[in-house]
């Protein structure tokens, strides 16, 4: 029996290992995405929080309002002059202070920067010029004083603006940190979705995999294994001729060629041994029978003896005495005397005739019953065939009849040949009984080289299968309508004879109608009795 469960167990335990292999790719790629997506965050906020050149420029751009205004040499009132001076003073000073904060938020922003941001070449190109524009700054807003004074006012103005727009210029050529970060940005986006996508694919590509080795394991093993296994059940319930038909050409396959072999094999042997031992019952059930035969024969023959003695003895002693008076009636003128005398002579002999002959059947039926161990000498088995041949060729009812005899070389086995000629008449008799007027039988003897084979054909009734099943049946009989009632012994004694010498009788027919054939073995030299 297949261990079934353990190939499960394997499998299963196969199955869990992809399983846990998939799972920790799985968990491996998750990972990994999320790390990234956690990373294009970073980026993503280190972008929305860059510093941005254009706020800078926007606070520097302020700066000109206030020194871009009416000249104070045009205003006539020294009062005016003043006023006009003093407040612009006041919006520059504020101004240049929200300049400088918006400077401070820009240097902030550029050192909170990751360092893998990938732009360290462009902050740092930021970070020399934002400290100039803060020298710058700070330079601009000592020569800021002077605007208070009207006097000087508009000459000041003039210098600032002249440094306001060097400090725009100086600007311009900071590189934007925020611009330079978005095409990183996209670039990342991309790559993320592109790793999505793959991440995906794989995914998809894995869970397919996972069903298509689950599906192949269940039709390369579970099914194959499934099927021997339901095999082999219903061959333990006695179903021996049932096959498994597998066409996977694996090593399961293979098996399942071995078991249908083995199973083969097996129902062979079952049935050749049920063929034996239904001929073995037959040939006991036949024993038993001439065995009850033989009992029930010498039981007669012994009790059939005494009454024949005694009317044997009776008829010879009632001839003597009656002899005289016979062979006075017999010569008597009287001619009914004369003929009284000779009925009653031929009648004491007759009598006497018929109880010695009754006496000869008798010894037979003792000698059958006892099984006498009869002699046999090396014989021409074709002389044998050819006295029984020529003896039946004179029957009256069988002259219509031929018989064909064919033989080659003289083939001698050691037998006894009066036993030999009771088979071959009994079965030859039978041959010509079986065939219609005008047909033929055909006996050939053939020597092989330690048997002689004896072939008696007939092309007349034919035998059933049933009929040669109980062929050598003692009382068994079949002879056809106007034959005559048989007793259904012969070929039991011949079965008996055969059996006695070492060989065998085997019967053949096609069918009724077919004709039949009986083939006679005998081994050429003696062999160990068997039991008939």
């Amino acid at each position: 029996m297949f261990h079934t469960n353990s190939i499960r167990r394997k499998l299963f335990l196969g199955l869990s290992l992809i399983v846990g292999i998939f799972a920790v790719l799985a968990y491996a790629g998750v990972d990994g995405m999320i790390s990234y997506g956690r990373l294009l965050d970073d980026l993503e906020l280190s972008v929305r929080s860059a510093p941005r050149r254009s706020d800078v420029m926007a606070a520097v751009a302020t700066l000109m309002d206030p020194l871009d205004g009416k000249k104070i040499s045009e205003i006539k009132s020294h009062a005016d002059q003043a006023f006009v001076a003093k407040k612009r003073a006041e919006a520059f000073q504020a101004t240049l202070s929200d300049l400088e904060a918006s400077i401070e938020v820009f240097i902030d922003r550029l050192n909170s920067l990751p360092a893998s941001a990938g732009i360290e070449e462009q902050i740092e190109l930021c970070k020399r010029i934002t400290f100039n524009l803060h020298e710058r700054v700070g330079m601009i807003k000592l020569h800021s004083d002077g605007l208070q004074d009207p006097a000087r006012c508009d000459q000041v103005c003039q210098n600032l603006l002249s440094e306001v727009i060097q400090v725009q210029r100086g600007i311009r050529s900071m590189p934007d940190p925020s611009q330079s970060l978005h095409p990183k940005l996209d670039d990342a986006k991309a790559k993320y979705q592109s790793r999505f996508r793959l991440f995906c694919v794989f995914c998809t590509l894995s869970v397919v995999i996972f069903f298509l080795f689950v599906y192949l394991g269940y039709r390369w093993i579970f099914e194959p294994i499934q099927t021997v296994h339901q095999g082999a059940m219903r061959v333990s319930h006695g179903d021996f001729t049932y096959q498994i038909d597998l066409h996977s050409k694996d090593e399961i396959s293979d098996l399942a060629g071995v078991f249908n072999q083995v199973v083969r094999q097996f129902n062979e042997v079952n049935n050749d041994l049920d063929r034996k031992v239904k001929e073995k019952t037959r040939e006991l059930v036949r024993s038993e029978r001439l065995a009850s035969l033989g009992f029930l024969s010498a039981g007669v023959a012994h009790e059939i003896n005494n009454p024949l003695s005694a009317i044997a003895m009776a008829a010879e002693s009632l001839e003597y005495r009656v002899q005289p008076l016979l062979e006075q009636q017999a010569t008597s003128e009287d001619p009914q005397a004369a003929n009284d005398a000779s009925v009653i002579a031929k009648y004491l002999t007759m009598i006497q005739s018929e109880a010695f002959r009754c006496r000869e059947i008798t010894d037979r039926l003792l000698n059958f019953a006892r099984s006498k161990e009869t002699a046999k000498e090396p014989k021409n088995v074709n002389f044998i065939a050819r006295e029984v041949i020529d003896m039946v060729s004179h029957l009256s009812q069988y002259r219509d009849r031929k018989v064909n005899f064919e033989t080659s070389g003289d083939p001698v086995a050691v037998v006894n040949a009066n036993e030999i000629k009771q088979v071959i008449l009994n079965i030859l008799a039978n041959a010509l009984e079986a065939s219609d007027q005008g047909g033929k039988v055909d006996v050939s003897v053939k020597e092989f080289a330690e048997t002689i084979e004896i072939r008696i054909r007939d092309y007349g009734c034919g035998m059933s299968a049933e009929t040669m099943e109980k062929l050598f049946d003692p009382f068994f009989t079949n002879r056809r309508a106007g034959a005559g009632q048989g007793t259904g012994l012969g070929l039991s004694i011949c079965h008996r004879i055969m059996n006695d010498h070492g060989g065998s009788i085997e019967p053949f027919s096609e069918g009724a109608g077919q004709g039949s054939q009986f083939v006679i073995r005998l081994p050429k030299q003696l062999k160990a009795k068997r039991a008939a």
